[in-house]
C-alpha cells in the first residue's frame, strides 16, 4: 500500500461513503490499522 497512488506524504488516504451520494475524501487511515485489518481479513 505504501507505493499506491492513494499515498501522499507517506499517509494512505481513502474516499469513504457516508451514504448514497455523499462521500468524504482524503480520510487518513493509520498504517497500523490498515495492516491489522488486512491481516485479520487474511489478505
Amino acid at each position: 500500500m505504501k507505493l499506491d497512488k492513494k499515498v501522499s506524504a507517506g499517509e494512505v488516504k481513502f474516499v469513504l461513503a457516508e451514504r448514497i451520494g455523499s462521500v468524504k475524501w482524503g480520510c487518513r487511515v493509520p498504517l497500523e490499522l490498515l495492516d491489522s485489518t488486512l491481516a485479520e481479513a487474511g489478505v
